[in-house]
């Protein structure tokens, strides 16, 4: 159990890192800034590429798992499962419209704010849930067979900002997210 908990505890703080990444470039834009539009570019790739083909599909295997549960737990789980799919789709209309941007088109500041507080909003709002409520249910409820099951049907996939090995094409977010904690 133990292992599978741990990875997703990890990489809700690496996604929380992420965000404050994120909540740091839209103040930048909220004061009428330039916010360094390919490090943004860059949190959402990795939400798309790892967040939801990583993360989520773990975690959708122990909801699965708890949905045995008829009660508020089992309702719950059915409902977070529902947000993976929307935070994926809200991932990729956030993400057009910074392409869009980074392609020289055009959006209002205010609406790229909002539709970027909204992100932050949500997933922050999600993971919270997850951690309050579903991790510490499925801690109780699911057996060591159930965790076996869900650690053996998926891959190894290392985190390409947070792993070792960290992929180039995210040198510039993490010598950001440094940055950032040496200045806090």
């Amino acid at each position: 159990m133990s292992k599978v908990i741990d990875e997703l505890d990890r990489d809700h703080r690496n996604l929380e890192a992420l965000l404050h990444v994120l909540e740091h470039q839209l103040e930048q834009l909220r004061r009428g800034g330039d916010p360094d539009y390919r490090l943004i570019e860059e949190v959402l790739d990795y939400c798309t590429s790892y967040a939801d083909q990583r993360h989520h599909p773990i975690e959708d295997r122990v909801y699965a798992a708890l949905e045995r549960d008829s009660g508020t737990i089992g309702e719950l789980s059915r409902g977070l499962h529902e947000d993976h799919e929307n935070l994926a789709a809200l991932t990729a209309t956030f993400h057009e419209r910074i392409e869009d941007v980074l392609g020289d088109g055009m959006m209002p500041r205010d609406a790229l704010i909002e539709l970027g507080e909204r992100f932050l909003t949500d997933y922050r709002n999600h993971m919270r849930l997850e951690e309050r409520f579903l991790f510490p249910a499925a801690k109780k409820a699911l057996s060591d067979g159930d965790w076996a099951a869900i650690g053996a049907a998926y891959e190894a996939i290392e985190d390409p900002v947070f792993g070792e090995a960290g992929e180039a094409r995210f040198a510039a977010l993490r010598a950001h997210i440094h940055a950032l904690d040496r200045i806090e």
